[in-house]
């Protein structure tokens, strides 16, 4: 105890307890930073502490990339507040500091300076209360663009994404590799030849509702290429333009394409493994060829909306064509499919399980057999092995044939929502040959077999297997997904031939029928409703 304290206690005098409590508050605070200093001289003995602090920087790494970036305060800072050494070695490893969501202006500053000179990862998903230092914000965050390696803001102001574009002037963005720019509404008046420009070390680039200027530099080391625009586009010249300044893209999507009339010369693209490209004007689709890529390329392409007067599918129709190439993939499934409520076809080409070429149209239900005839005029459908048609109940019978007959090889048929034509085009079709002398399963998918006036399904479907079977050419399986037919009408198709049901129909027209009667009892008029409440408690 302390000369103070003991004098306190040896004076004659009583002693104030607040003198006494001060004094013996002192103490402790001597003892604790004495004990502070012991236990720090003891860990300098142990053996994590004799690790370099390079190792330290690594670890802090690994702690730091496994977790995320997004809080205000990240988990990982809390290796800081351990102790005096890890602090330290913290705060003298910028790379600790370089990962900066600017949506938390509060710390995003901090984190600017303790990152010193390393690269920066900046981000930016949603738009602070505090204008003001946002823009403080944006204004330190663009003032160190030329360590900037990746940026990506989105924004649901297109004023906020305008802080973030380099102003002509400025250094450029010399080792920017990731550039993510996305606003809710197009920008309208961009700063003239800023983006693409000053980034020859870009390799991923996103851009949505972003206007890029008409002039662009070589980008060599490109690989994503994304563009999309709610309102207005991007032209088909301008596009190519893009495209023939980056010769290692490997992916493309663009959103929003506007036809003009110039198309420059044709655009190598041999690295290319993925195109996409929607566009409310069918004749866009001719912009595919202007590109030369390999054949095992993917490619979508989206019409949103319906085409003015009389589609023209040639160019579609080109992009089948490819398939015939010497080179192309090998066709496993072709699916032609109409969406009855959504207005809107597909067209889609698999090879070995994954689309080589999807097509969807928009397009009224009427015109879903010329758009499925016109795509598949363009395919070798002599090897194609597998078919999957839908929901064409407008297609007649001359087409159904029409369509059947370029399938000469055909091992697997898959049928959704149709009528009784297709089955009586295939009872017809099947005694001519070669056609379908391949054929040997047979897969239906929402056919209502069992329902009143449809019935005849049943029968044309056991007619043609009873007729296949006597002809030696027989279906060895029948697969039904989703199709309502009863008991008996099931073990009738048993004895022609193998058949796989998933039962799920009767399950789901006990579900449909309990709604209707919830439904109907909740539409009833009041009174009745009570009346029924009334009876049902006596």
């Amino acid at each position: 105890m302390s000369t103070d304290i003991d004098s306190i206690f040896r004076s004659t005098c009583e002693p104030h307890a607040t003198d006494a409590q001060r004094a013996i508050d002192k103490e402790i605070a001597g003892y604790d930073a004495a004990i502070r200093v012991l236990k720090t001289q003891r860990n300098t003995h142990s053996s994590i502490s004799r690790l370099p602090p390079e190792i330290f920087a690594a670890i802090f790494q690994l702690v730091r990339s496994g977790q995320a970036q997004t809080a205000p305060v990240p988990s990982w800072i809390n290796v800081t507040s351990v102790c005096r050494q890890w602090r330290a070695i913290a705060l003298a490893s910028p790379q600790m500091w370089t990962t900066i969501d600017i949506s938390h202006p509060g710390s995003a500053l901090e984190l600017l300076k303790r990152s010193k000179s390393a690269p920066l990862q900046i981000s930016c998903g949603t738009h602070p209360y505090d204008v003001g230092l946002h823009t403080l914000v944006a204004g330190a965050v663009m003032a160190e663009i030329g360590r900037m390696q990746t940026l990506q803001i989105w924004s649901m102001v297109d004023t906020d994404v305008l802080q973030f574009l380099p102003l002509p002037g400025v250094p450029g963005a010399t080792i920017l590799e990731d550039l993510q720019l996305s606003a809710n509404t197009t920008v309208s008046q961009p700063p003239p030849n800023v983006l693409l420009s000053g980034m020859p070390s870009i390799s991923r680039l996103s851009l949505v509702n972003i206007p890029i200027s008409l002039e662009i530099s070589p980008l060599p080391h490109l690989t994503y290429l994304r563009l999309s625009f709610t309102t207005g586009g991007i032209q088909t010249s301008l596009l190519l333009s893009y495209l023939q300044h980056s010769p290692n893209l490997k992916e493309i999507d663009i959103s929003g394409v506007v036809k003009d009339t110039f198309l420059p010369s044709r655009v190598q693209l041999p690295n290319l493994l993925h195109i996409s490209i929607s566009s409310d004007i069918l004749d866009v689709s001719a912009i595919f060829a202007n590109l030369d890529y390999p054949s095992s390329v993917s490619v979508k392409f989206a019409l949103t909306e319906e085409p003015a007067g009389e589609p023209d599918w040639s160019h579609l129709a080109t992009l089948c064509a490819r398939f015939a190439e010497p080179d192309a993939p090998t066709i496993s499934k072709v699916l032609a499919h109409g969406w009855r409520f959504s207005d809107a076809f597909e067209f889609t080409v698999e090879s070995v399980g994954s689309e080589k070429l999807s097509l969807v149209v928009a397009l009224e239900s009427g015109r879903y057999p010329e758009a499925c005839l016109a795509l598949c005029s363009g395919l070798p459908l002599e090897i194609v092995p597998v078919l999957e048609v839908g929901c064409l109940q407008d297609m007649r019978a001359p087409q159904w044939a029409d369509l059947f007959r370029r399938f000469e090889r055909i091992r697997c048929l898959h049928l959704s929502d149709v009528s009784t034509l297709p089955f009586s085009v295939l009872t017809e079709l099947s005694l001519e040959k070669p056609h379908f002398s391949a054929l040997q399963t047979l897969q239906l998918s929402a056919c209502d077999l069992d329902r009143e006036g449809s019935s005849a399904i049943l029968g044309v479907l056991k007619d043609l297997l009873e007729q296949r079977k006597r002809h030696e050419l027989p279906i060895k399986d029948v697969a039904l997904q989703r199709c309502f037919i009863t008991k008996g009408e099931l073990e009738e198709l048993k004895a022609i031939t193998q058949v796989d049901w998933d039962g799920r129909a009767r399950r789901e027209r006990r579900r449909r029928s309990k709604l209707h009667l919830y439904r109907h009892a909740f539409l009833k008029p009041i009174d009745q409703l009570r009346t029924f409440m009334l009876v049902a408690r006596r």
